[in-house]
């Protein structure tokens, strides 16, 4: 209670800004005594006007304010995260007080994140009284390879290269936001909100000092109105067209007049995103309609200054992370971070040298484990930086280790191929004493590391002298000393260039570079000989590494659920008749018989980042898109029986950078090298069938 008075104060007195509204402990189950503490501490300390929203979490914070009364008073507004949209009992409802999605969306931010978005805006307010929904996150700029990437209204990930992507979840934002102010409120149910005969959803916002409203309608299907979660009540959803008539009460418009009429739709082939149509006309006795079509999203309006933002057109996008890199820290402003770090476990700040000098250095300033809102997995601090399929790189730190630092192995670490939570991809350790470790994934606090591949020493090192730690995979050396060679790591792992110390203390680097390692590097983005045509037969393949991109390998994953293989505009189809072998076609419309072949349904909140089974349906039956290490790619009924999961697959994740459909997201050993999703341009040079898969170290 005392740091969250604080941190209000210093928001109220350092930056002039007042806060009306105060969470507790993100999604952790809530204590009633803390609640009540807190609000008689805020209280007590001037900040009465600052109300409690709680509590960011499950509807059972809502059982405990319905059993105890003097909880219920302390709470101004009920914040649920991602509530269930089916009918179930809760007393949520039925305690006289606001009631908000206080976290939302979390889901990717194509068409059917911007549909996900559109739904919930309406649905939550007619299912369950729920007046605002606050998305999670507003921009995303952070790198792929992290949680939830791009489940943004923006993404901007390239820094490097400026590049920004206006996401569609923009512009079901503006069906609400250009059209009302803050103070209006929801019409009842029956009476301007409510569900529609044919599916969906209508809400009315109204200003409660002039005559002025507010319609949004929305008729998003279950195929593209699903959010990363919670599921969908098994009968929602099921929408079609419908003529929608409206009767205004009379005396509350002046005479007839028109509606500012606006237009989007989420779920068709060829997407509309917030247009505005012609208005709709309104009767001398208040009644008007319009046709909603299946997938769409409309609002009317009394409000007649709308208009569809502009914005210049971004720099051209430029996935690759530039190398060579060289670490700006001497030109960074203290108490920032440099450009290109990403911190996942502690934090590092630029600061000035301990030595009096006016250089800078990078320092770790969390000097023990903090209260996290997730467990760290014993993770020692670590920053990471560049791509998450990066494979042969070149690292070199000038890294201090200061004096006074204790602990069984305190010591700096630099790392390459790791993912987010540092539990891949090799790191080399060296401690004070001299003594260093090769391991897989980075230090964990507990001392049990994941593997370990090698170890040494060499000689001590001095306390707060900066020292050369430099890694090369498959190449480590120190300073001008080789320390190791020819170790056996293993080859399929990909991820990021990373440094941390061993522990908790304030490890810091001057200096950092990175380079391409090996020869690789060297081939641009890979071209067929062959182009791929109507009738290629699709096969796995190898993927590239350090995120090259090969022609072969490129696919789109339409939020119309299509394959589309982006250098050919073909899309895959599979053919049921043949042992549901899958090859190109033509991309054909929705109406068309064999549109059912083309649509693999995924969780496309989810695909990029996690494997997750991509499906057709043909009547009852689900078929699921798999892979085997011989190269063969098919669809099989997912009612079948099983098969060996130690030569094939039916789950894929999407990476986006190199718009390969993988098999792997981590490293599989049982699989071998990640494999990709291709098409094969009858027998062409970037497709070859023996040697296909190989398991190196």
């Amino acid at each position: 209670a005392n740091y969250t008075t604080q941190w209000l104060q210093g928001a109220r007195d350092v930056y002039g800004l007042e806060i009306d509204y105060i969470g507790l402990w993100n999604e952790r189950q809530y204590s009633a005594t803390y609640i009540k503490f807190l609000r008689k501490y805020l209280d007590d300390h001037d900040f009465k006007n600052t109300q409690i929203v709680a509590a960011d979490d499950n509807r059972f914070i809502c059982d405990g304010m319905k059993e105890d009364q003097s909880l219920a008073d302390t709470i101004s507004v009920v914040g649920l995260h991602y509530p269930y949209d089916g009918s179930y009992d809760h007393n949520c409802t039925s305690l006289g007080k606001p009631v908000w999605a206080s976290e939302e969306s979390s889901s990717y931010d194509d068409l059917n994140g911007a549909a996900c978005w559109a739904r919930v805006l309406s649905a939550h307010f007619v299912l369950h009284n729920i007046t605002a929904s606050i998305m999670w996150n507003l921009v995303g700029s952070y790198y792929y390879g992290t949680s939830w990437y791009a489940s943004s209204m923006m993404t901007a990930d390239q820094p490097w290269s400026g590049y920004y992507k206006v996401a569609p979840v923009i512009w079901a934002t503006a069906h609400y936001t250009q059209f009302t102010e803050i103070g209006w409120k929801f019409t009842a149910i029956g009476s301007g909100s409510g569900q529609l005969k044919t599916g969906g959803y209508y809400v009315t916002l109204a200003d409660p000092n002039s005559n002025n409203f507010t319609i949004v309608i929305e008729k998003i299907p279950r195929d593209h109105g699903l959010c990363v979660r919670p599921g969908l009540p098994p009968d929602e959803l099921n929408v079609t067209g419908e003529l929608v008539k409206f009767q205004i009460q009379k005396g509350y418009l002046n005479g007839p007049t028109k509606l500012s009429t606006w237009r989007s739709n989420f779920a068709k082939d060829k997407p509309i995103l917030f247009q505005k149509i012609n208005d709709t006309l309104v009767s001398d006795d208040g009644e008007f309609e319009i046709f909603v079509d299946w997938g769409d999203v409309v609002t009317l309006s009394t409000i007649q200054t709308a208009q569809k933002g502009m914005h210049p057109k971004p720099p051209v996008s430029k996935y690759e992370f530039p190398l060579p890199f060289e670490s700006n820290i001497q030109e960074t402003e203290p108490s920032k971070e440099a450009f290109g770090f990403a911190d996942q476990f502690g934090i590092f700040e630029v600061h000035p040298k301990q030595d009096g000098s006016d250089e800078l250095t990078m320092r770790q300033m969390v000097p023990e484990d903090p209260i996290t809102w997730w467990k760290s997995q014993n993770s020692a601090p670590v920053t990471m930086l560049g791509n998450l399929e990066w494979q042969d790189i070149e690292i070199e730190v000038s890294v201090s280790i200061p004096a006074g630092t204790s602990g069984q192995y305190p010591g700096a670490c630099v790392a390459t191929r790791s993912d987010q939570l540092w539990n891949q991809g090799v790191s080399l350790c060296v401690a004070l004493a001299g003594n260093w470790s090769l391991i897989r994934g980075g230090w964990k606090l507990n001392g049990r590391n994941i593997k370990t591949y090698a170890t040494g020493s060499i000689s001590s090192l001095t306390a707060g002298k900066y020292y050369k730690l430099k890694l090369v995979t498959v190449n480590e050396f120190f300073e001008d000393q080789q320390i190791l060679k020819d170790v056996e790591i293993p080859d399929i792992e990909v991820g990021f260039a990373a440094i941390g110390p061993t522990g908790e203390f304030p490890l810091e680097f001057d200096y950092a570079r990175i380079d391409r390692a090996g020869p690789s590097w060297n081939s641009t983005e890979k071209k067929c000989k062959s182009p791929a045509k109507v009738g290629s037969v699709l096969t796995t393949d190898a993927c590239t590494r350090n995120a090259r991109r090969d022609e072969g390998l490129m696919w789109e994953m339409r939020s119309n659920w299509q394959l589309v293989h982006t250098p050919s505009g073909l899309c895959a189809q599979a053919d049921l008749s043949s042992g549901g072998q899958v090859h190109l076609s033509e991309c054909v419309s929705r109406g068309d018989d064999v549109r059912k072949n083309q649509e693999f349904r995924n969780a496309y909140a989810l695909v990029r980042q996690k494997l997750a089974q991509l499906t057709l349906q043909d009547g009852s039956s689900i078929y699921s898109l798999q892979g085997t290490l011989s190269g063969s790619v098919f669809v099989r009924n997912n009612a079948s029986e099983e098969f060996n999961r130690d030569e094939q697959w039916d789950q894929w994740v999407y990476f986006p950078n190199t718009m390969q459909l993988r098999n792997q997201y981590t490293a599989d050993f049982n699989l071998g090298a990640p494999n990709a999703y291709v098409h094969a341009a009858n027998k062409a040079a970037c497709i070859t069938r023996k040697g296909r898969v190989q398991r190196k170290t």
